[in-house]
């Protein structure tokens, strides 16, 4: 039976992360503290241009939103007013923007 025991505790060392055994991650007070320093390259343009540019999905199955206007909001300075039909949503079908369980996250990282 002891042989069966060590054969266990090696399937048991391998399941650990390599990760498991290092220092554990920086609490948010110490990240907060390491040095801001200023990257030593530029962003890629393609990148640059990807994190500099914000958009809004709209779906709206069936409907045509070229005829829609843009205008200006009476609430707010600055702001813009965009009125879609009935049944359209913001965002792509299938998709929400809320938060994430833990487990969500580790399937995704699994990529399960």
């Amino acid at each position: 039976m002891a042989r069966r025991t060590n054969k266990r505790r090696t399937r048991d060392e391998r399941r650990i992360h390599p990760a498991a055994d290092r220092e554990p991650p920086l609490s948010p007070d110490d990240y907060l503290t390491l040095d801001n320093t200023r990257a030593a390259r530029s962003l890629p343009k393609e990148l640059a241009v990807e994190a500099d540019t914000q958009s809004v999905s709209i779906y709206a199955p069936g409907k045509s939103l070229d005829s829609i206007p843009l205008r200006k909001s009476r609430e707010a300075p600055g702001a813009w007013l965009l009125e879609v039909p009935k049944g359209s949503g913001l965002g792509l079908p299938g998709r929400n923007g809320g938060r994430m369980s833990p487990a969500e996250v580790s399937r995704g990282i699994k990529g399960t």
